[in-house]
């Protein structure tokens, strides 16, 4: 992937939130030595992922995520547990400013029919794996617009965590998407993931009125 301006961004939006749950787990020196060590971290896991198709994917900001998740916990040099690392960025992302904002954005956009065309149209590309990293998905439309869902069968999330020797995380990142979809003013319903040893991640998304 390219570390560009976006790539960049994810660490500078979150990097302030960060630092102060590791404060919290740490101590504010460790924090710091953390925090240092993770910019280089995240730019060489950023440069040697394979691509997915760049800022046109719809998963590219979760997997930057993953990644900055991935290059702190491994900064951390076993200072955290998978459990500790989860609720750090579970409470870290939820206390930033611009995951709401942009939350509370996704929600209004994806329950709408031209945003869910668009991702039917992607999900159906996604399964020529023209990408081997990417994530592969179904779309399903719900009965009206205010429902929809995502099956995933490959997890680009997952992947990348699996390249980086830290594949427990990914329960982790999973369980932050409740608190994403809360924000997006919906609500959530899935019983499988892949992180948990599923075939599939089934998403089903209902619009809270």
């Amino acid at each position: 992937m390219e570390y560009d301006l976006y790539a960049r961004g994810i660490r500078l939006v979150f990097r302030g939130s960060f630092r102060r749950q590791l404060t919290v787990s740490l101590g504010e020196q460790n924090a710091r030595q953390v925090m240092g060590k993770t910019q280089p971290l995240y730019r060489d896991i950023v440069l040697h992922s394979p691509s997915i198709g760049g800022r046109e994917n719809p998963n590219i900001m979760n997997v930057l995520v993953a990644a900055l998740v991935a290059a702190i916990y491994i900064a951390a040099d076993g200072k955290l547990s998978s459990e500790r690392m989860g609720e750090v960025f579970s409470n870290a992302v939820e206390q930033a400013t611009a995951f709401k904002l942009f939350a509370r954005f996704t929600g209004k956009r994806n329950f709408t029919r031209h945003w869910q065309d668009k991702r039917h149209a992607w999900a159906v590309a996604s399964q020529g794996k023209v990408h081997p990293a990417d994530f592969v998905s179904a779309f399903v439309y719900g009965k009206t617009v205010n429902e929809y869902g995502i099956n995933y069968r490959e997890c680009g999330i997952c992947k990348l965590l699996q390249r980086e020797d830290c594949a427990e995380l990914a329960p982790q990142l999973c369980k932050f998407d409740y608190v994403t979809a809360k924000y997006m003013g919906c609500t959530l319903t899935r019983t499988k993931t892949i992180a948990n040893g599923d075939e599939m991640c089934d998403f089903w998304f209902s619009k809270n009125f």
